[in-house]
């Protein structure tokens, strides 16, 4: 090349790498702009409580540019505004902080947003390190949550905490009205939790709680948008004639709620039966089940009584109730006729329910543990009597049959509501979380199962059914549609053998037996001893040191295996065919173990001379042949013209070879002999592991081989 040439190529080079490269930044700038058009068509459908749209412009950006936290937050927001699950609006929250960069909104939205998730889910120590973290956030919001973590916490410090910021808080956002709903409902609960007679909560008040209760109790007529719930908290926070009054004016602005039953019996507005009728108007569809304890106790006329019986006997409705006392209910129950008949638990408020249990007339036959995908079906409670391991697609994964009466799980406690017992007489029975349950594996129900099944990925549609005493498998039966095709036997929970049907003709032609190598000597790779943990248990487990210890293949079904291959530690292993099913192997092969990566790789070929029967054994080192044995005669070996061609004692010429390999090679079958005649040469030629082997016979009246007799065979 002269230098013009290499100049003008060096340009041309230049020109075309500056165009791709320009080419790549314009594609970028081009997604960038996109993706910030459907930040603003997101931003505006947000901005009017339109999720779904913002939803899918906020998805839509993100496919064309992924790095704007801006849209991670839209697309959170919308996603909590349709209200799809915590825990996946976390997730979002939580990367629009981490990841990208933002555009037009501040993150300190996405900080408040992450802080109140993690609050109300139950993540009150990382809320405050969210909220509190430099730069520091302080506004109604952030104080808001604050105080909120801290009475969710729940000790004696971090309530006094709550206290004092709600009383600063009061002061500084005295129209907010969420400061004054938080407080009188944290403090009402707590007050339930601690048997605190709440028709008396003003008298049962620290001086700061007492202060910022009648502080809060005075403004009501003062805030500007009515709220029955909270007009209604804090009536039960005044006292004497102020409480009757703020009562008749709760009804006379047309405001209901649950809690008015109860207050307006205790000031003698209404009677008995006039309060529990009006208590189930909202019983009847969804009721906190700690409400019960601000009428029942109240009722003791008979007539009324009897109402409150018959009402529950046929109680169709919601009961839930708050496990934590965080404000926030936590338990479902839906009733039919008096008895519970779904139960759903959301331990942390993260909308991902840890239970879902089907009941029978009040008793639990069902239970879907969402940790671990688990599935239980009862007996007679709290005997479980099948388990089911659920995989994404809803298809079993496992299936667990369980011995009768053998396993207790109670993770549900079933039990009459005090409250009602001591006041009315009445059983009415409730399912409540036994919080200390011991958590289900497989190994615990392994221990009291008597049988369980696994799919396997052996073979398509592939399932395992094994049969367990004591906890340990016995017997294993491997099936494709119900048609068996293998048969496993364990002791002691390993397997020992297991017989194979290869070819589905019904016969288990291939025997598996097994062995334990703890230390790992015979070299079984990570993916092979997944592979066998599969095909056995279902399970791509390593690290067993179970391995595959010898094959055996009975094609002909006569109880003699024709092929057996056993494996030995360092990489040997011996392999043996019996053609004439008499037990004894007519041709064998050895793979000497390599304990020592130096050591040159050594290998036998054995078998049989016919007709005199003598053993002759071919010796190869990496592969090579060096020698040759016959009964206790060593032959030469010397390798011909062309690869993989060997000659035994004396060496033929190259048109030996090529007549061989033109005229018999494409003909002979691994292990068979043949005699050929190449002019005045008769040759014995025979294949062994891909190689050929040739020998010169003698004149006939001495040979060695005859030639009618062909029945040399090897691997």
């Amino acid at each position: 090349m002269n230098k013009k040439k290499f100049i003008f190529s060096c340009f041309v080079f230049f020109i075309v790498i500056n165009a791709l490269s320009f080419s790549e930044d314009f594609l970028v700038s081009a997604n960038r702009k996109t993706a910030i058009r459907c930040l603003k068509l997101a931003e505006n459908f947000l901005s009017s409580n339109s999720w779904g749209n913002a939803l899918s412009q906020a998805d839509l950006g993100l496919a064309y540019d992924s790095s704007i936290s801006d849209l991670l937050y839209i697309k959170a927001v919308a996603k909590l505004g349709l209200e799809e699950s915590r825990a996946e609006v976390i997730s979002l929250v939580m990367k629009a902080l981490t990841e990208g960069e933002w555009v037009d909104y501040n993150r300190d939205s996405a900080r408040i947003l992450y802080a109140d998730l993690l609050c109300d889910s139950g993540n009150f120590d990382q809320a405050l390190n969210i909220i509190n973290a430099k730069p520091f956030i302080y506004s109604s919001d952030a104080e808001y949550i604050r105080i909120k973590s801290y009475y969710r916490m729940g000790t004696e410090e971090s309530i006094k905490k709550a206290r004092e910021k709600i009383n600063s808080a009061r002061k500084i956002y005295s129209a907010d009205t969420r400061f004054p709903k938080l407080f009188f409902k944290y403090e009402f609960y707590s007050a339930l939790k601690n048997n605190v007679d709440i028709n008396n909560l003003c008298e049962n008040q620290n001086s700061l709680v007492k202060m910022i209760s009648d502080s809060f109790v005075a403004k009501i007529p003062e805030y500007d948008n009515p709220d029955a719930e909270l007009e209604m908290f804090a009536i039960l926070f005044a006292k004497g004639e102020q409480k009757r009054r703020l009562l008749q004016a709760f009804t006379a602005h047309g405001m209901e709620h649950p809690l008015y039953a109860g207050a307006a019996l205790s000031c003698g507005i209404i009677s008995q039966q006039e309060a529990w009728d009006y208590f189930c108007k909202f019983a009847n569809n969804s009721i906190d089940i700690r409400l019960f304890d601000t009428i029942i106790p109240f009722i003791t006329d008979e007539i009324t009584i009897e109402s409150v019986k018959q009402y529950l006997n046929s109680f169709s409705g919601k009961i839930t109730v708050d496990t934590d006392y965080d404000c926030e209910p936590n338990l479902f129950i839906d009733y039919s006729r008096g008895r519970s008949q779904l139960l759903k638990w959301d331990m942390n408020n993260d909308d991902v329910y840890e239970f879902f249990s089907e009941f029978d007339f009040g008793v639990p036959t069902k239970l879907d543990v969402t940790q671990g995908n688990i599935q239980l079906e009862y007996g007679t409670y709290p005997f479980v009597i099948n388990a089911t391991y659920k995989n994404i697609s809803e298809t079993p994964s496992a299936f667990f049959v369980l011995a009768d009466e053998s396993f207790a799980w109670t993770p549900l406690d079933v039990k009459t509501l005090d409250i009602v017992k001591k006041y009315i007489g009445y059983d009415f029975f409730v399912p409540f979380v036994n919080t200390s349950y011991t958590e289900l594996n497989e190994n615990l129900l392994l221990k009291y199962c008597s049988s369980y099944r696994v799919p396997t990925k052996e073979r398509d549609n592939g399932m395992i059914n094994f049969s367990v005493v004591d906890g340990f498998p016995q017997v294993a039966e491997y099936s494709v549609n119900g048609i068996v095709y293998a048969q496993a036997f364990f002791e002691n929970g390993y397997p020992i053998t297991r017989a194979v049907d290869n070819n589905d003709d019904g016969i288990f032609e291939t025997t598996e037996t097994f062995g334990f190598d703890a230390d790992n000597l015979m070299n079984i790779s990570k993916d092979e001893q997944e592979q066998l943990m599969t095909n056995l248990f279902g399970l791509p487990m390593s690290g067993s040191g179970l391995y595959v210890k010898m094959i055996q293949i009975d094609e002909n079904a006569d109880t003699v295996p024709d092929f057996s291959e056993e494996f030995i530690e360092y990489d040997g292993k011996i392999s043996s065919w019996d053609y004439d099913g008499d037990g004894n192997w007519d041709v064998r092969y050895k793979r000497y173990p390599l304990r020592d990566k130096n050591d040159p790789l050594i290998e036998d070929s054995e078998f049989y001379k016919m007709p005199e029967k003598q053993l002759v054994v071919i010796t190869r080192w990496n592969g090579v042949p060096v020698k040759v044995a016959v009964e206790n005669m060593i032959f030469s070996v010397t390798e011909g013209t062309n690869s993989k061609f060997y000659w035994v004692g004396e060496c033929g010429s190259a048109d030996d070879e090529l007549y061989i390999l033109e005229n018999i090679v494409s003909d002979l079958k691994q292990g068979i002999s043949v005699v050929v005649q190449n002019n005045e040469k008769r040759i014995s030629v025979v294949s062994v592991e891909n190689c050929i082997f040739a020998e010169i016979l003698p004149p006939v009246d001495e040979q060695i081989f005859d030639e009618k007799t062909v029945d040399e065979q090897t691997e």
